[in-house]
């Protein structure tokens, strides 16, 4: 996904948006009661998911390496 350039076109965004979504998904269960800071937890996956799109892993990996590093 990384460009070169480290800016994201409407596509890698749209890519983005859906490993954040899968990621956010594996790491809630879906159940936001469960998370004590929800907004922090959200801003961390996000930053993470775009620092390593810009690395050569693939989504699946992404989101593993996203998880473990937060310990989910």
């Amino acid at each position: 996904m990384w460009n070169g350039v480290g800016v994201f076109d409407p596509e890698q965004l749209r890519a983005l948006q859906g490993i954040f979504n899968k990621t956010w998904l594996r790491a809630t269960g879906g159940d936001l009661t469960a998370v004590a800071d929800w907004g922090a937890l959200r801003d961390n996956i996000a930053e993470r998911v775009m620092s390593y799109a810009q690395s050569d892993l693939t989504t699946d990996e992404i989101v593993r390496t996203v998880l473990t590093s937060l310990n989910i």
